[in-house]
């Protein structure tokens, strides 16, 4: 059976800066991913250094993989605080039996320090205790 592929890109305005380089971030479920929309909760990481750039749903008959990217300006010093942004996610088909992948960054992309990195199940990363994020959907 042909593998179906389809990318979905969700954008997010930002102003471009041409010192920025965008890297790979963390992301976890808001809730449950059962169906065919659901949203994820991406880490932006300081907010005067990074800022949300866009996700990359890649959609096979066997997997999901959801990659998560920020912009990150190059300085010496970057607040402390730690961000998310709320992006809505919508699959051609609902994800089913699929195994959902990406949601850990590499460890050159911009991780979140509270999560853990390691034999991550995407699907069983969910976090509710973000109130602030939670959707009406």
């Amino acid at each position: 059976m042909l593998a179906l592929l389809a990318a979905l890109l969700v954008s997010a305005c930002s102003d471009a800066n041409p010192d920025a380089v965008r890297v790979k971030t963390d992301w976890w479920l808001s809730e449950s991913a059962a169906g065919q929309e659901f949203n994820v909760v991406v880490f932006t990481g300081s907010s005067d250094c990074t800022s949300f750039d866009e996700l990359v749903v890649t959609e096979s008959d066997d997997t999901v993989t959801i990659e998560a990217f920020v912009e990150s300006a190059e300085r010496d010093e970057c607040s402390a605080d730690y961000t998310y942004q709320l992006e809505h996610v919508r699959l051609a088909e609902p994800l089913g039996g699929r195994t959902l992948n990406g949601c850990v960054a590499p460890p050159d992309g911009l991780q979140a320090f509270d999560l853990p990195h390691d034999a991550v199940e995407c699907a069983a990363r969910v976090r509710t205790d973000i109130p602030a994020l939670q959707s009406d959907n």
